[in-house]
This record gives C-alpha cells, sequence and structure tokens, in this order.
C-alpha cells in the first residue's frame, strides 16, 4: 500500500466500521410467521408474475406477511380483519400486525404488537420459534432506535430458543459488528453460512461479510466477497461504496472511480458519509497525480 494513502484508506475503514449497521435491505429482515426471509430477499426484482405466483401459493399470515412485504398494507389489513375473532390470542397475530406496522413505520404501534404477541407466546402450546421470531423482530426495532446492546440481547435470547434459525445468525451478526465485536460476527456469518448454504449467494450477507474482512484487514477477501453479488445490485449504495473503497486499497483508482460514479441514490446518512469521503479521497488522489506530472514536465 502506498505510504501516502495508508493513514487516508485506514480512516476510511474505520468510517465503514464506525457507520456499520444493518443495510438498508437487511434491516427488514423481520420473521413473520414461517416465512423465510432470505427465500424472499430477491422480492425487489422479481416480475410481478412470479410475485402473484407465491402469492396464490401461500396462506394465512404468510400471505398477509407477503402483502405487507410488498407495502400492499391495505389488503394486508383486509386479511387480518377477516380472520377469526379467535385468532386475536394468536402471538402470529400480533408478529404479522406489527411487520405490518414496521413496514410502514409505525414503530410505536409494531413495538405494541410484537410486545402483545411475545406475552402471548409464552403459552406453551405455542413453539419456541414464534417467540424467537418476536424476539428477533423487537431486536430489529431496538437497532432502529439505537438501542444497540438492547437489540443485541433480543437476539441472543431468540438463538437460545431456536438455535437453527439461520436468519438471527444474520441479523446477531449485524449488531455484534456494529458494536465492534468482528470476532463474534465473523463466527454467526459462518455459522449461518452451514445452517442455510444458500444465504451465501443472498448480498446482504455478502455485503456483511465483506465488512468483516475489510475490517480485519483482508481487502482481496473482501472483494472477493463483493464480487459475487449480482452485477444490478452491486449500484446499491452501500454495496457499490464498500466495492469501490476495496478497489481504491487494492489500487485500482480508475475502478474505484467508476464504480463510485454507478451509484444513483444515496438515501442513508451513514452510506452518504463513507460515499463522500470516497469522492474526496479520489479528488485528492486526482490533484496529486496531476501535480506530479506537471513537475516532471
Amino acid at each position: 500500500m502506498n505510504l501516502f494513502l495508508r493513514p487516508i484508506l485506514l480512516s476510511l475503514i474505520f468510517t465503514l466500521v464506525g457507520c456499520s449497521s444493518f443495510s438498508g435491505k437487511g434491516v427488514n429482515r423481520n420473521i413473520a410467521s414461517n416465512l423465510d426471509s432470505f427465500d424472499h430477499y430477491s422480492l425487489d426484482r422479481m416480475q410481478v408474475k412470479e410475485i402473484d405466483l407465491k402469492l396464490e401459493n401461500m396462506k394465512d399470515y404468510d400471505q398477509i406477511a407477503f402483502l405487507c412485504l410488498q407495502a400492499k398494507f391495505s389488503k394486508a389489513v383486509e386479511g387480518l380483519r377477516a380472520l377469526p375473532q379467535e385468532e386475536r390470542k394468536n402471538p402470529s397475530y400480533w408478529n404479522t400486525a406489527g411487520l405490518c406496522q414496521y413496514r410502514k413505520k409505525d414503530y410505536a404501534q409494531a413495538l405494541g404488537s410484537f410486545q402483545v404477541g411475545l406475552t402471548l407466546s409464552q403459552n406453551k402450546k405455542y413453539s419456541k420459534s414464534i417467540k424467537a421470531g418476536l424476539l428477533n423482530n423487537l431486536g430489529l426495532l431496538a437497532f432502529h432506535f439505537n438501542r444497540i446492546d438492547e437489540s443485541k440481547s433480543f437476539f441472543s435470547e431468540a438463538i437460545k430458543l431456536d438455535e437453527d434459525n439461520a436468519l438471527l445468525h444474520f441479523n446477531f451478526a449485524s449488531v455484534a459488528f456494529s458494536l465492534g465485536h468482528i470476532s463474534l460476527a465473523k463466527d454467526s456469518i459462518l455459522k449461518l453460512s452451514k445452517l442455510n448454504p444458500k444465504t451465501n449467494k443472498d448480498p446482504d450477507v455478502l455485503l456483511l461479510a465483506a465488512q468483516i474482512a475489510l475490517s480485519q484487514g483482508q481487502a482481496k477477501r473482501s472483494y472477493q466477497y463483493l464480487s459475487q453479488v449480482i452485477p444490478e445490485l452491486q449500484n446499491r449504495e452501500d454495496i457499490g461504496s464498500l466495492l469501490s473503497l476495496n478497489y481504491l486499497i487494492i489500487g485500482k483508482k480508475a475502478q474505484a472511480k467508476e464504480t463510485l460514479s454507478k451509484i444513483t441514490q444515496v438515501s442513508d446518512k451513514r452510506n452518504h458519509v463513507l460515499i463522500n469521503k470516497l469522492k474526496q479521497t479520489l479528488e485528492l488522489l486526482d490533484e496529486i497525480e496531476s501535480a506530479s506530472e506537471k513537475e516532471r514536465s
């Protein structure tokens, strides 16, 4: 690594770790009924016909949750209201309602629904996985409001109840990384890949694995993870900015600049910090190279 670049790149890596959080997509990794989020992560890229076909094959709470994931909140509410009155005693009812409220950003109502569901889930007739799902969703809410230690506690308790749930390990790894527990985050990601090999192609899992690798000084490994993300998602702000940083570290300035230029939207302020610093670094390098050329001529 160039001696001049070393302190700048270290600063960028610290920015990455300091601003780390769930990605914009990953933050919505709720657990709803039996719906496996890792099977449906590509919802926003599926064709309408594919979505309709999936919806037709779903029933009850899975179908309502899927409508929420599509932001079809009115239909989801209709589905909940159509359920028998006795379902109000089912924790899955409140978990699904909370998911819809969470997606609508009605966080106070979502908190209330998840808490009601958690209370009802104490009944031994319900499986531990239902309670674990509610704890996961409460963990996401706590993380959203930057109550990191509380969030970690929810995920830890959920994993004790449902150790084989891959999604719980993903969320726990995200929180551990945000707290700076890199080894713990790495162990959780490894556990995740063993539990559900399909997650090895998930863009949010690849992003988190790349963040962990880079924080450990493994830029090439980080780049390898990001290169597996499908091309149309490499322009996503969180993925694209990290990919650009990796290019810069391994000495590919032109690719770093090109990757950064393809990022079309910056909606998360935490991503914005890294992107702005990358732009400033690339501009500074251009100025230095230009000055060097003038000196030689």
